[in-house]
């Protein structure tokens, strides 16, 4: 039976109901296209750095940052056996976002046919992809800042998610993160380099200091996500026979090149002349499994001619461990 009949009328609830079973069924598609839709989400989703996380009002991250007192003793000497004082939690509160996908009723009286919807519902979750990505990945990145900046007078959005830039600060530390102030507290500072020198002449060793900074033994950065005009740089000081790319980014179709067995991958979003160097596995994509793209019902608006639906997404990023995390800037080009 058409969802339309001229001599009865609209089926409403068929309607709805055919509209709410259609997008459901999108839900995995526009999870996993989300997911796979810039390089940093990418990064995110791999190796299980994205968590689903249910309750609470925020996310509890324990840090250590002082280990138990190593003692040498001979003989009778005496033990020592005070507690050690070496554990914090940093605290991140969970972010909402929400995309309408809205039907106008035109639609419901032409007289649409089931695979009709289903192409419009295609189109329209395509839609609410590309948005929820573009903004999502540049708050990922740049915590809702408008200009994207590291700068320490920027104020970042509180209704967004708290991103690299904020787990990645300039030299003053001045924003505190996850609820601990960096410039009080030097074990919870990123490392950091203001280049303002051309890249071809000091780059690539600016690049090898943040990297050895970043690192203690064989825990290193495994992403440098960086700016297109510094990547195309650092290509350009490539030998063209040793042009070495990351085969999994490739595979997934994202460009990449290494350095020192670490991705180089660019994201649109990171602010010019910059590279952040990170170690994700100190780095967590909570997002709450009831939450995740989640669509309601349609139901009818109240002040148009449509029907209506919300999906919503709920999470944080977080960072246990931010003196493995490193930020060059300035990096100039000529």
């Amino acid at each position: 039976m058409p969802l339309y009949d001229p001599s009865l009328g609209t089926n409403p609830e068929q309607y709805s109901a055919l509209l709410t079973s259609t997008l459901q069924n999108f839900q995995p598609q526009l999870v996993d296209n989300f997911s796979d839709a810039t390089p940093f989400n990418w990064c995110m989703t791999q190796n299980g750095r994205k968590r689903h996380l249910r309750g609470g009002t925020n996310i509890e991250v324990p840090l250590m940052y002082s280990g138990s007192e190593v003692q040498a003793f001979d003989g009778y000497d005496r033990l020592e056996t005070e507690p050690v004082e070496g554990m914090a939690p940093a605290t991140f509160l969970w972010k909402k976002y929400t995309v309408p996908i809205v039907i106008s009723k035109d639609h419901e009286t032409d007289n649409m046919s089931e695979s009709a919807i289903i192409d419009l519902v295609s189109a329209k979750v395509k839609q609410a992809e590309i948005s929820f990505r573009e903004e999502l990945n540049n708050d990922l990145i740049n915590n809702g800042l408008t200009g994207a900046s590291e700068d320490a007078s920027a104020v970042p959005n509180s209704m967004r998610v708290v991103g690299l830039t904020d787990i990645c600060q300039n030299a003053t530390q001045a924003r505190p993160y996850g609820g601990i102030a960096g410039d009080t507290y030097t074990w919870w500072v990123n490392q950091y380099e203001d280049v303002t020198s051309v890249f071809s002449t000091y780059g690539v060793d600016a690049m090898r200091t943040c990297y050895l900074n970043c690192s203690r033994g064989n825990d290193a950065p495994d992403l440098i996500l960086c700016s297109q005009d510094v990547f195309e740089l650092y290509e350009a000081t490539l030998v063209s026979d040793k042009r070495f790319v990351n085969t999994n980014a490739a595979d997934a179709g994202f460009e990449s090149l290494m350095f020192r067995g670490c991705k180089i991958m660019f994201d649109r979003d990171v602010m010019a002349a910059s590279m952040f160097f990170l170690n994700t596995n100190y780095l967590t994509l909570y997002v709450h499994p009831d939450v995740d793209m989640a669509p309601t019902p349609f139901r009818e608006a109240e002040n148009q001619w449509a029907r209506y639906s919300r999906i919503f997404w709920k999470g944080a990023l977080t960072c246990s461990n931010r003196a493995r995390q490193g930020l060059l800037t300035n990096l100039v080009v000529a």
